[in-house]
């Protein structure tokens, strides 16, 4: 079969471009053939045509009304929402174009606030899938264009992939015949674990924006660091998704006199190994939609500290009930993320080596590729 995948960016190692190529990779063994298209081009469209996949390049942009947070982003308000509009529309005539001689059997978009493929499965009479991962407004601040009630209706008309049992109520699609809750693969459970060697610091692993929640995450770093002696660094690994954010962040960090305790690392290729040598990683997220990154931590027997809000909360419930106990420290507020910060260093590694256990066993048997991979080949052979 012929799958049009309609992406977000081209974000290497984002979690919807993560969880797309795991999925990629099963359903090409399961003789999918897939077509790819991008709103930019990167280090992931070479990845995808290593793969075999077929990619266009075309711009356009999430179906939003553009930021209207500052006085420059006002003034530009109004232009920019017209050249959004119209680099959507130009993108839906490019797309079809491009599939014309291609046999595409379903479109496939990999996140739910671009509307491209919706309207190129219309114009073709295909079936068409949204693939829902985040919450839009609660953690990236988008707004549906023209309206939430409006592009919800699109939604509604399509298939559903929600990525958990929240985000499926979220978008009020729980007695949808056409959703399904279809949780993210995290890894192959044959590839050998990173072993650990120090779990000698904290981490923080994601952008560096506001609904990441870096910055709760150093106020309540400061407060642990003012209780102990000899505190732990902190090691931030992601990339700077707002300037404003970052720069607010490091003149608290400076103001504190934490330069030396709060290590910026930029973007790193090493996660995996920053995670299973961690004491902790957090998990600040004002809301996640999944929070691969908790799953991937637990998967590398990373102990989790976690805001207890949206997907992190999800997983953690999800976690306890399949084990009956705690798989990670949940919090909901800054000092009860720097008390679990004070327990950590005082209570030492070996006291939450059975809550790594635990939280490993969750994972891999809640989130397995093979489960994701089959659930969401099995929706594809019921529609063609």
């Amino acid at each position: 079969m012929n799958i049009l995948y309609i992406l977000n960016s081209n974000a290497q190692f984002s979690g919807a471009s993560k969880s797309l190529k795991i999925l990629l990779q099963g359903l090409i063994a399961r003789e999918v053939k897939p077509y790819i298209v991008m709103p930019e081009d990167g280090p992931l469209r070479n990845e995808l045509e290593d793969m075999g996949c077929e990619v266009l390049v075309t711009n356009y942009r999430a179906n939003a009304y553009p930021h209207f947070d500052n006085l420059k982003n006002r003034i530009l308000f109004i232009p920019r929402l017209i050249a959004r509009l119209v680099t959507i529309h130009l993108a839906i005539f490019k797309v079809d174009r491009w599939i014309k001689n291609k046999n595409i059997n379903i479109v496939h978009s990999n996140v739910s606030v671009v509307n491209v493929g919706y309207h190129v499965a219309k114009r073709n009479s295909l079936p068409h899938i949204f693939h829902i991962r985040e919450y839009g407004d609660k953690d990236f601040n988008i707004h549906l264009f023209p309206t939430r009630k409006i592009a919800l209706k699109k939604v509604a008309e399509s298939y559903t992939i929600c990525i958990t049992k929240d985000l499926q109520r979220y978008y009020g699609l729980e007695s949808d015949p056409k959703s399904m809750v279809v949780y993210n693969g995290i890894n192959d459970i044959s590839k050998p674990l990173i072993q650990s060697t120090s779990r000698d610091y904290y981490l923080f692993a994601g952008r560096i924006e506001p609904t990441k929640g870096l910055l709760e995450l150093v106020q309540a770093y400061k407060l642990y660091h003012d209780s102990i002696t000899n505190s732990l660094p902190l090691l931030v690994a992601g990339n700077i998704g707002s300037q404003e954010y970052f720069d607010t962040i490091q003149q608290y960090i400076t103001a504190n006199k934490l330069t030396n305790e709060i290590k910026m690392l930029g973007l790193r290729s090493d996660i995996e190994s920053l995670m299973a040598n961690a004491a902790a990683i957090i998990i600040p997220s004002h809301f996640e939609g999944f929070g691969r990154c908790m799953a991937e931590a637990m998967w590398n027997k990373c102990l989790v500290i976690g805001n207890d809000t949206g997907g992190t909360h999800e997983q953690f419930t999800n976690g306890n009930e399949y084990c009956g106990r705690e798989i990670g420290l949940r919090y909901s507020n800054i000092p009860g993320l720097a008390k679990h910060l004070i327990e950590v260093h005082q209570n030492g590694n070996d006291y939450y080596e059975q809550m790594r256990k635990d939280a490993y066993s969750a994972v891999t048997h809640l989130y397995s590729n093979e489960s994701y991979i089959n659930s969401v080949y099995n929706l594809y052979k019921t529609k063609i």
